[in-house]
């Protein structure tokens, strides 16, 4: 399917906007409607996560057309003790997505794959449930609260935290398993992939990088990817190749060549 197809369908999500909501009478006052403990951000994450344990299901349509002014009643800025309050609540859910893709780096910006994607693919992450199972790498991938905890202190102990409290968390860990050479793309030898700015853009490594953003320029050919960038991609911290010598013969002349809605990749590496 088309990239943005997850939009087109049905589908189970870890939590939706509580800007359109259905749900029955019974299920909202069992799980006790919104917390007040969330005023102005998040009180929507946290009733879905509730209907998660439940046993129930949250569910995307994309039957329904609504119109939709946000924050025209209230502030739209998010405090740190709210994140602080959701982390508390809920720790270890908001870090391991069932239904987010584990090949993409689960942080913002998202849809961004790992920085090691071409040589390891990942599985659904597992649970960990004896200390000899336990890979500190993989469990510090998916509990950044541990892994800030890692950075703080030298002497910090995986192993020993799981003993304590991990193996009652019911913490995760990341599962990683080398790609067979034939699925490694041997055409992005050469490829780095760096944060975008204007005084290094690329069109084509840009869209390249952001399979979104390529799928928008295809549809609209004078769609301008350096409008993007200044519009948008800083803020969303976005990312572009770059290939050591230029893009050559391949990529249609020198990097930054061509018209900015450019969608064609380089020979050999699919779009």
């Amino acid at each position: 399917m088309p990239f943005g197809s997850h939009l087109q369908v049905v589908r189970e999500c870890l939590a939706l906007t509580g800007a359109c909501l259905a749900v029955r009478r019974e299920v909202f006052f069992r799980v006790g409607g919104f917390s007040e403990r969330f005023p102005n951000n998040f009180n929507d994450v946290d009733f879905c996560l509730k209907v998660l344990a439940l046993g129930l299901r949250n569910l995307w349509t994309p039957y329904v057309e609504a119109y939709h002014f946000e924050s025209t009643s209230r502030s739209n800025a998010v405090a740190a003790h709210e994140i602080e309050a959701l982390e508390r609540r809920w720790g270890r859910y908001l870090f391991s997505d069932p239904y987010y893709n584990p090949n993409l780096v689960p942080l913002v910006p998202r849809w961004q794959p790992f920085d090691d994607w071409e040589a390891v693919a990942r599985d659904w992450p597992e649970r960990v449930t004896r200390a000899e199972r336990l890979r500190p790498p993989d469990y510090l991938e998916l509990n950044p609260d541990l892994a800030a905890a890692a950075a703080a202190d030298p002497d910090w102990d995986p192993v020993e935290h799981f003993r304590a409290h991990g193996r009652y968390e019911r913490r995760l860990q990341a599962v990683r398993r080398p790609r067979p050479s034939a699925d490694q793309n041997a055409s992005r030898s050469g490829l780095r992939r760096v944060r975008a700015t204007p005084e290094t853009f690329d069109a084509k490594g840009y869209l390249l990088a952001n399979p979104d953003l390529r799928a928008v320029a295809s549809r609209e050919p004078g769609w301008d990817a350096l409008g993007h960038l200044l519009r948008h991609g800083l803020e969303e911290g976005r990312w572009m190749y770059v290939r050591d010598g230029g893009w050559g013969e391949s990529g249609g002349g020198a990097p930054g060549d061509g018209a900015p809605g450019e969608t064609r990749a380089p020979e050999g590496v699919p779009c």
